[in-house]
Order: C-alpha cells, then sequence, then structure tokens
C-alpha cells in the first residue's frame, strides 16, 4: 500500500469537502494529557506566610461561609443531578459519535469515488442505511470493552489486597502490554466498521471483514496506526499547549492566594483563565474536528486500497474525443 498516497488523498478529501470537519468533530465526540529557605519574593510581593493558617477555611472564610451556607439537602440533589447529566452526556456522544464515525465514512468514499464536492445532505441521506447496525456495533464493543474492564479491575483489587499491595509491581509489565493490544483492537474495531458500512455488511460479518482485513495486512496496519498515533500525538499535544497556558493564571492565582490568604486575588485569576479558555474553545473545536475527520479519512481509504477498491483519479480530465477526418 502507498502510504503517501492515502495521506495525502485523505488531506485532498477533507480540505475540499471542509463539511467533513463538522462531521469529524461530531465522530470525536464518541471516541480518543520549591526550594526550602526564606521565601525572598520580588519587589514588594511577600511570599511568606505571617499566620500560617490551619485549615483551606482559614485562608478563604469567604467560601468557607458560602459552602457552610449550602443545606446538606442540596448537595444530595446536586450529585444526584451530575450523576444524570453525565449519563445523559454519555449516551448523547454515543449517539452523536456513531453519526459522525459513519459519515466521514461515507464521505470519504463519496469523495474518493467521484470527486465531487459533498454537501451536508448527501452524506446525511447516505448515513442513514448504515446508522443502526452502526449503532450496535459501537454498542457491542463497549459493552465488552465495559465487561473486560470490570473482570481486569476485580483481578487488581483481588491481588491488591491478597499481597498486600506487592502482586501490583508484577502487574506492571502487564499493563505495558495492554497499550499495543488495545491499539491493535482499536485498529480492528475501526476496519469492521469501515468493512460494514463501504461493503454493506451485518454486524457479525463486519466483524469477520475487519478481522479479515487486519490480519492479511498485519504489516501495512501498523504502519498507518504508528504514523496516525504518532502524528494525531504531535497535533493534539500543539492543540491543547494553549490550554495549559491558560490555566496559569489559575494556578498562580491560586498559590499567591494562598499564601497571601486573598480570595479576591484567587477568583480574579480563575475568572482570567476560564475567559481565555472560552475564547480558544471555538478553535480548538476546529482544530479537533479537521483531525479527526482526516484521521478517519485515512482508515477509511487504507480500507478502500487494501481491499482493491481503488477508484480512478477523479482530477485527472480525460480527453475529449477528436473528430475522425470524413472520407474522400
Amino acid at each position: 500500500m502507498d502510504f503517501g498516497e492515502v495521506l495525502g488523498k485523505a488531506w485532498k478529501i477533507i480540505w475540499k469537502n471542509k463539511i467533513l470537519w463538522l462531521f469529524g468533530l461530531l465522530a470525536s465526540c464518541g471516541q480518543s494529557r520549591g526550594g526550602g529557605g526564606g521565601g525572598g519574593g520580588q519587589g514588594n510581593v511577600n511570599f511568606q506566610y505571617d499566620n500560617p493558617p490551619d485549615n483551606f477555611g482559614d485562608m478563604f472564610p469567604g467560601f468557607q461561609r458560602f459552602v457552610e451556607s449550602i443545606p446538606e439537602e442540596a448537595f444530595i440533589f446536586f450529585a444526584i443531578g451530575m450523576i444524570l447529566l453525565v449519563l445523559v452526556l454519555v449516551l448523547l456522544a454515543f449517539f452523536v459519535g456513531t453519526f459522525g464515525e459513519v459519515g466521514m465514512i461515507q464521505g470519504t468514499k463519496l469523495a474518493d469515488a467521484n470527486g465531487e464536492t459533498l454537501t451536508f445532505s448527501q452524506v446525511f441521506e447516505a448515513i442513514k442505511p448504515y446508522y443502526g447496525r452502526a449503532l450496535g456495533l459501537n454498542l457491542i464493543v463497549f459493552l465488552a470493552g465495559f465487561a473486560i474492564a470490570l473482570v481486569l479491575i476485580g483481578i487488581i483489587v483481588v491481588l491488591s489486597i491478597a499481597t498486600l499491595g506487592i502482586g501490583l509491581i508484577c502487574l506492571i509489565p502487564l499493563l505495558c502490554i495492554f497499550i499495543p493490544i488495545g491499539i491493535a483492537v482499536g485498529v480492528f474495531v475501526k476496519q469492521s466498521m469501515v468493512a460494514l458500512v463501504v461493503e454493506d455488511l451485518g454486524i457479525g460479518d463486519a466483524f469477520k471483514r475487519g478481522w479479515e482485513v487486519l490480519r492479511d495486512n498485519i504489516g501495512a496496519m501498523i504502519g498507518m496506526a504508528l504514523i496516525l498515533i504518532i502524528g494525531s500525538a504531535i497535533v493534539g499535544f500543539i492543540v491543547a499547549l494553549p490550554v495549559m497556558l491558560a490555566v496559569l493564571p489559575a494556578m498562580g492565582s491560586v498559590m499567591y492566594g494562598m499564601m497571601q490568604q486573598t480570595e479576591e486575588f484567587v477568583l480574579g485569576g480563575i475568572a482570567v483563565s476560564l475567559l481565555c479558555g472560552v475564547a480558544y474553545l471555538p478553535i480548538s473545536l476546529l482544530l479537533q474536528g479537521i483531525l479527526t475527520a482526516y484521521v478517519d479519512s485515512s482508515w477509511t481509504l487504507t480500507f478502500l486500497r487494501l481491499t482493491g477498491q481503488k477508484p480512478e483519479d477523479a482530477d485527472v480530465v480525460p480527453p475529449e474525443p477528436q473528430e475522425l477526418p470524413e472520407p474522400a
């Protein structure tokens, strides 16, 4: 397989069809970072405690009074509300993520086949026949992963209790093995989903087809996985870097506020970080959508190329037929 052709074509597709950025963003919803001594400050700032407080409430009495004024029943309702909110968000992410994933596969397939600029309605109509089966496939994967996680957690808990924690040290090499296994499972699931959509298969047949493609092209799959994982990690770090920088005012204000027992300074730093985060949020979502669209498009093209489904290059314009001279 020509990695350069796949990666280059994936970029051409998502750049020409920017509507796929939206489907990439939707798909990302369901997928997947002092020294001791006398505290010498600078200027007139004193970084020493004049009277070290005994607890958090002594440092921030206003916040302590606010918390104490809240009835206990409110905390219970708040906890229940947060649990329900998380469940709703998880379900929403599941449905929306599957919708975006199928949209990316269908969008890439259509763009690769005809080279035309896609519209939202085209991709939406192409999703309908496969969405139910795609939900079923992702649900099976989620339930299987959840069951395996419960078993592993149970083994770790039992082993840690039986060996007084010593057994956890022996599990470290085993846990490292789970990283490549997890990557392989992720590639298998992705290829199964692509097979379900591209070849119009049922859920069971899609898993079989995904395994066949992975097994018969293990070298190409490993190479593509390494390229996309490393590349995504680098781009993801660059995208997340402004968020890390936005947190610095909050961290600095909290540290200074704890030393100086100044609530207003803490609240001001947190407010600055929140404003920076909100301002960067649209840019972050846009970049996340582009990155996910590129990765999903690359995996779809990988399946198409490895299974021999390579259409003619739509960018090449066929020569016009020449008129033959009339016979004398």
